[in-house]
This record gives structure tokens, C-alpha cells and sequence, in this order.
């Protein structure tokens, strides 16, 4: 999602490094127009699951949009940490698996 976002220039919105403008109407214009190609780009690449999460009264710009999937997803504390480990590490495949989907698995448990 970071490379789409950066790709089409508006990443800098959801990271904080392209601020609202205030006073330039023309500015702040030019800011919207971008936001809304991020809300864009940020729902097309959603399942339908996760719209739940940036379809809410209070999710009304990309960067909100962001940072309520990124409190969703983000793996929190040493506990949380501890058990992703124990899961990739714990991965093992059987005798009669499908060995390129194991190992896509694995790619996606460590991602």
C-alpha cells in the first residue's frame, strides 16, 4: 500500500509530511484534490473486510483513513511480538503439502 501511495505522490499525506495548508485557498485545494486520490488508492486496495474500519463518520481524510487500519493491524507489545514469532518458527510443513503455497504462507506470516 506505501509503494501505491508513494507512487502516486500522496503518501507525504498520511505520514504527516505534506501538512493541510490554512490560509491559501489554492493551496488547500490542491491538498484536497491529493487527499482524495489517497482515499481513493487506500479504498481500492481494501478488502471488504477492512472497509468497516475507513468507512466511519470520523475517518474523513487518508491520513485518518491510515491511522485507523494502522491501530487495527499493528502488532502491539512483547506479548504480541512473542507470539508472532512462536507462530512463524512453529510453521512446519507436512509430508503431502503443497511446498510454493507453504512457503507463501511462511512470506505472509512474516510480513
Amino acid at each position: 500500500m506505501t509503494s501505491i501511495l508513494k507512487l502516486q505522490n500522496v503518501y507525504g499525506l498520511i505520514n504527516g509530511t505534506i501538512p493541510k495548508p490554512d490560509n491559501d485557498p489554492t493551496a488547500f485545494a490542491e491538498w484536497e484534490q491529493k487527499d482524495l486520490v489517497a482515499q481513493v488508492l487506500i479504498k481500492n486496495n481494501l478488502s471488504d473486510e477492512q472497509m468497516v474500519h475507513v468507512d466511519q463518520d470520523t475517518v474523513t481524510t487518508a491520513a485518518a483513513m491510515w491511522q485507523s487500519l494502522h491501530a487495527v493491524h499493528e502488532t502491539r507489545g512483547h506479548s504480541a511480538i512473542m507470539a508472532a514469532k512462536r507462530t512463524f518458527y512453529g510453521m512446519r510443513a507436512a509430508d503431502d503439502v503443497n511446498i510454493p503455497k507453504h512457503i507463501a504462507e511462511m512470506r505472509r506470516q512474516y510480513n
